[in-house]
This record gives C-alpha cells, sequence and structure tokens, in this order.
C-alpha cells in the first residue's frame, strides 16, 4: 500500500521536475535566442 502511494508521490514529483526544466530551458532559448 505505501510502495504504491511512493511511486506515485515518485512520479509526480519526476513530472513536475520535467516540467520545470522544460520550462527553465524554454526561457534560456528565448533570452539567448529571441525570435
Amino acid at each position: 500500500m505505501y510502495l504504491h502511494l511512493l511511486l506515485v508521490l515518485l512520479l509526480v514529483v519526476s513530472s513536475n521536475i520535467i516540467i520545470i526544466i522544460y520550462h527553465y530551458f524554454h526561457l534560456y532559448q528565448h533570452q539567448y535566442f529571441p525570435l
């Protein structure tokens, strides 16, 4: 039971980290290569 909860939490955290990294990369690109 706790293992399932931990797995779900890990999935949510990893997806949030990926989204944050993607947004930072997008901002970085727009800052240095304006379109």
